[in-house]
Protein backbone atom coordinates (compact mmCIF):
# COMPACT_ATOMS: atom_id res chain seq x y z
CA UNK A 1 0.00 0.00 0.00
CA UNK A 2 0.92 3.63 -0.74
CA UNK A 3 0.41 6.36 2.00
CA UNK A 4 -0.37 9.55 2.61
CA UNK A 5 2.09 10.90 4.55
CA UNK A 6 2.93 14.05 7.01
CA UNK A 7 4.87 14.70 10.23
CA UNK A 8 3.75 12.68 13.21
CA UNK A 9 2.02 14.49 15.71
CA UNK A 10 3.26 12.57 18.96
CA UNK A 11 4.94 14.59 21.42
CA UNK A 12 7.64 13.03 20.94
CA UNK A 13 8.17 14.69 17.29
CA UNK A 14 6.25 17.48 18.24
CA UNK A 15 8.41 19.22 21.02
CA UNK A 16 11.04 20.86 18.43
CA UNK A 17 10.88 23.91 15.99
CA UNK A 18 13.53 25.07 14.07
CA UNK A 19 13.88 28.98 12.30
CA UNK A 20 16.29 30.43 9.85
CA UNK A 21 19.39 31.37 12.01
CA UNK A 22 19.94 34.68 10.24
CA UNK A 23 17.99 37.24 8.63
CA UNK A 24 19.11 36.00 5.28
CA UNK A 25 17.12 32.99 6.21
CA UNK A 26 14.48 34.58 6.65
CA UNK A 27 13.65 36.62 4.05
CA UNK A 28 14.55 33.69 1.66
CA UNK A 29 11.58 32.06 3.24
CA UNK A 30 9.30 35.20 3.00
CA UNK A 31 10.41 35.26 -1.00
CA UNK A 32 9.14 31.57 -1.30
CA UNK A 33 5.51 32.65 0.15
CA UNK A 34 5.39 35.31 -1.75
CA UNK A 35 6.36 33.24 -5.01
CA UNK A 36 4.33 30.51 -3.71
CA UNK A 37 1.29 33.45 -3.68
CA UNK A 38 1.99 34.80 -7.02
CA UNK A 39 2.45 31.22 -8.84
CA UNK A 40 -1.04 30.12 -7.50
CA UNK A 41 -2.78 28.71 -10.69
CA UNK A 42 0.18 28.51 -12.46
CA UNK A 43 3.48 26.26 -13.36
CA UNK A 44 5.89 26.55 -10.77
CA UNK A 45 5.35 26.58 -6.59
CA UNK A 46 3.91 22.72 -6.10
CA UNK A 47 3.63 21.65 -9.46
CA UNK A 48 6.05 18.61 -9.17
CA UNK A 49 8.95 20.59 -10.58
CA UNK A 50 12.02 21.75 -9.07
CA UNK A 51 12.02 25.25 -6.63
CA UNK A 52 14.78 27.62 -7.25
CA UNK A 53 17.25 26.84 -4.42
CA UNK A 54 17.21 30.62 -3.46
CA UNK A 55 13.71 30.17 -1.50
CA UNK A 56 15.34 27.71 1.35
CA UNK A 57 17.47 29.29 3.95
CA UNK A 58 21.33 28.25 4.62
CA UNK A 59 21.12 27.40 8.26
CA UNK A 60 18.48 27.32 10.69
CA UNK A 61 18.49 27.63 15.12
CA UNK A 62 16.37 25.44 16.85
CA UNK A 63 14.76 27.38 19.03
CA UNK A 64 12.58 24.03 20.83
CA UNK A 65 13.74 21.07 21.48
CA UNK A 66 17.34 19.49 21.34
CA UNK A 67 16.44 16.35 18.92
CA UNK A 68 15.74 15.99 14.83
CA UNK A 69 14.56 12.87 13.48
CA UNK A 70 14.29 11.31 9.68
CA UNK A 71 11.27 13.90 8.69
CA UNK A 72 10.95 16.49 10.38
CA UNK A 73 8.26 18.75 9.23
CA UNK A 74 8.15 21.21 11.98
CA UNK A 75 11.40 23.48 10.48
CA UNK A 76 10.20 27.29 8.70
CA UNK A 77 10.77 26.74 5.18
CA UNK A 78 9.59 23.31 4.38
CA UNK A 79 10.50 19.26 5.35
CA UNK A 80 14.06 18.39 5.91
CA UNK A 81 14.75 14.61 5.81
CA UNK A 82 17.66 12.76 7.05
CA UNK A 83 20.49 10.95 4.99
CA UNK A 84 18.91 8.31 5.71
CA UNK A 85 15.84 8.98 4.44
CA UNK A 86 17.26 10.86 1.48
CA UNK A 87 19.34 7.68 0.07
CA UNK A 88 15.77 5.29 0.64
CA UNK A 89 14.62 7.92 -1.71
CA UNK A 90 17.05 8.01 -4.32
CA UNK A 91 17.61 4.70 -4.34
CA UNK A 92 14.13 3.78 -6.09
CA UNK A 93 14.16 7.11 -8.03
CA UNK A 94 17.92 8.55 -8.47
CA UNK A 95 17.89 12.16 -9.72
CA UNK A 96 14.50 12.77 -9.81
CA UNK A 97 13.42 14.80 -6.46
CA UNK A 98 14.94 17.57 -4.88
CA UNK A 99 17.06 18.19 -1.95
CA UNK A 100 18.57 20.76 -0.44
CA UNK A 101 20.96 21.30 1.94
CA UNK A 102 20.35 22.94 4.93
CA UNK A 103 23.25 23.16 8.07
CA UNK A 104 21.26 22.93 11.55
CA UNK A 105 22.32 24.67 14.91
CA UNK A 106 21.55 24.29 18.40
CA UNK A 107 20.12 27.06 20.68
CA UNK A 108 24.00 27.84 21.67
CA UNK A 109 24.78 27.84 17.66
CA UNK A 110 27.24 25.03 17.67
CA UNK A 111 26.43 22.31 14.78
CA UNK A 112 23.92 19.80 15.20
CA UNK A 113 26.39 17.39 13.53
CA UNK A 114 24.24 15.71 11.30
CA UNK A 115 23.14 16.31 7.67
CA UNK A 116 19.93 17.33 6.50
CA UNK A 117 18.19 18.65 3.63
CA UNK A 118 14.61 20.67 2.65
CA UNK A 119 12.56 17.84 0.19
CA UNK A 120 11.30 19.23 -2.71
CA UNK A 121 9.06 15.91 -4.11
CA UNK A 122 9.37 16.43 -8.22
CA UNK A 123 6.94 14.20 -9.01
CA UNK A 124 3.23 14.91 -9.41
CA UNK A 125 0.60 12.65 -10.95
CA UNK A 126 -2.80 12.17 -11.82
CA UNK A 127 -2.90 8.41 -9.77
CA UNK A 128 -6.01 8.23 -7.46
CA UNK A 129 -8.33 5.42 -8.63
CA UNK A 130 -11.82 5.45 -7.67
CA UNK A 131 -12.70 2.38 -8.15
CA UNK A 132 -12.84 1.25 -5.00
CA UNK A 133 -15.65 3.81 -3.92
CA UNK A 134 -13.49 5.42 -0.98
CA UNK A 135 -13.25 9.33 -3.04
CA UNK A 136 -15.71 10.98 -4.86
CA UNK A 137 -15.76 13.97 -7.09
CA UNK A 138 -15.83 17.72 -6.10
CA UNK A 139 -16.36 20.58 -8.69
CA UNK A 140 -14.42 23.32 -9.32
CA UNK A 141 -17.18 25.00 -11.22
CA UNK A 142 -20.96 25.05 -11.08
CA UNK A 143 -21.16 23.93 -14.41
CA UNK A 144 -19.79 19.88 -14.38
CA UNK A 145 -21.34 19.27 -17.30
CA UNK A 146 -19.66 21.66 -19.64
CA UNK A 147 -16.25 21.52 -17.65
CA UNK A 148 -15.76 18.00 -16.89
CA UNK A 149 -12.54 17.88 -15.74
CA UNK A 150 -12.66 20.72 -13.62
CA UNK A 151 -12.59 18.21 -10.16
CA UNK A 152 -11.03 17.18 -7.51
CA UNK A 153 -11.04 13.63 -4.96
CA UNK A 154 -12.64 14.07 -1.65
CA UNK A 155 -12.16 10.89 1.00
CA UNK A 156 -15.80 10.18 1.82
CA UNK A 157 -17.33 9.87 4.98
CA UNK A 158 -16.45 6.06 5.81
CA UNK A 159 -14.36 5.61 2.84
CA UNK A 160 -10.95 5.54 4.15
CA UNK A 161 -10.77 2.13 4.09
CA UNK A 162 -11.41 1.75 0.08
CA UNK A 163 -8.92 4.15 -0.85
CA UNK A 164 -6.80 3.26 -3.71
CA UNK A 165 -3.80 4.60 -6.08
CA UNK A 166 -3.15 2.78 -9.80
CA UNK A 167 -0.43 0.84 -9.56
CA UNK A 168 0.52 1.20 -13.47
CA UNK A 169 0.84 4.95 -12.89
CA UNK A 170 2.78 4.78 -9.36
CA UNK A 171 5.27 2.06 -10.47
CA UNK A 172 8.83 2.68 -9.69
CA UNK A 173 8.17 5.25 -7.79
CA UNK A 174 9.53 6.44 -4.20
CA UNK A 175 7.05 9.72 -3.36
CA UNK A 176 4.79 11.56 -5.14
CA UNK A 177 2.05 14.43 -5.40
CA UNK A 178 -1.61 13.65 -6.71
CA UNK A 179 -2.79 16.49 -9.24
CA UNK A 180 -6.40 15.80 -8.01
CA UNK A 181 -5.64 15.35 -4.55
CA UNK A 182 -3.58 17.90 -3.60
CA UNK A 183 -3.14 18.02 -0.29
CA UNK A 184 -1.34 14.52 0.20
CA UNK A 185 2.29 13.89 0.23
CA UNK A 186 2.38 10.04 -1.10
CA UNK A 187 5.34 7.35 -0.31
CA UNK A 188 5.03 4.29 -2.03
CA UNK A 189 4.85 0.58 -0.22
CA UNK A 190 8.24 0.10 -0.82
CA UNK A 191 9.73 3.18 0.76
CA UNK A 192 7.74 3.02 3.84
CA UNK A 193 8.74 -0.73 4.17
CA UNK A 194 12.79 0.52 3.79
CA UNK A 195 11.77 3.20 6.45
CA UNK A 196 10.26 1.06 9.04
CA UNK A 197 12.84 -1.51 8.49
CA UNK A 198 15.44 1.14 9.58
CA UNK A 199 13.58 2.37 12.28
CA UNK A 200 13.33 5.57 10.67
CA UNK A 201 10.94 8.13 12.97
CA UNK A 202 9.22 11.46 12.40
CA UNK A 203 6.83 10.58 9.98
CA UNK A 204 3.24 9.32 10.59
CA UNK A 205 0.78 7.95 7.58
CA UNK A 206 -2.69 9.69 7.56
CA UNK A 207 -3.91 7.49 5.18
CA UNK A 208 -3.15 4.22 3.39
CA UNK A 209 -4.18 3.56 -0.07
CA UNK A 210 -4.08 0.16 -1.86
CA UNK A 211 -2.16 0.04 -5.07
CA UNK A 212 -4.30 -1.64 -7.74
Amino acid sequence: MAADIGASLDPKYTNYFAEPADEEGKARVEAYVKWVRDSFGKKGADKGEPVPEEFYPRTVRLVKGEQLFDYNGYVRGGVIVSKRLKDAVEATEPGVHQFIPVEVLHKDDTPYGEPFWYFIICSRIDAVDPSRGGVEKLFYTAAPDKFPDKYFWEIKTGGRSKLAVSKEKTAGRAAWRDTRYTTGTFFSDALIERMKAEGMEGWVADTYWEEI
